[in-house]
């Protein structure tokens, strides 16, 4: 398990917290799931909630879709903040996923960001993107 400002990886599952927001997700069986999202005790998240979704030339991929390769880094910041990255690739390797999370000292926020990466031979049309899903 990793947590962030108490970061935990451990059993496929990853705790990114910085003392007040706390998000935990599950990478179990190639998935990538959101377990839960709050802030103090308040639950914003539906446990097993998708961590994204997006389109790449009508096809959908999600939290849901079974991603290889699977890998968890974790960076400490000059500026203290502290980051874990995601990556996997798509069941059809077609493409790449970065889902990076981040805290930053005395801020109570939790920043994600998503990056996508055609691994194709050919241009795609991604559309429909959703970097967060409740």
């Amino acid at each position: 398990m990793v947590v962030l400002s108490a970061f935990c990886v451990a059993n496929a599952s990853i705790q990114v917290a910085d003392g007040i927001v706390t998000r935990h997700l599950d990478t179990k069986r190639g998935r990538l799931l959101g377990l839960s999202y709050k802030l103090g005790r308040v639950e914003f998240m539906r446990k097993g909630s998708p961590e994204f979704a997006f389109r790449v030339d009508g096809k959908m991929y999600d939290g849901y879709s079974v991603w290889r390769n699977v890998t968890v880094e974790k960076i400490e910041g000059k500026d203290s903040s502290r980051t874990v990255k995601v990556r996997g690739v798509s069941f059809d390797g077609n493409i790449g996923l970065e889902l990076t999370y981040t805290t930053y000292p005395g801020i109570a926020l939790i920043r994600k960001t998503l990056t996508i990466s055609n691994k194709g031979k050919k241009e795609v049309f991604i559309t429909d993107v959703d970097v967060e899903t409740f």
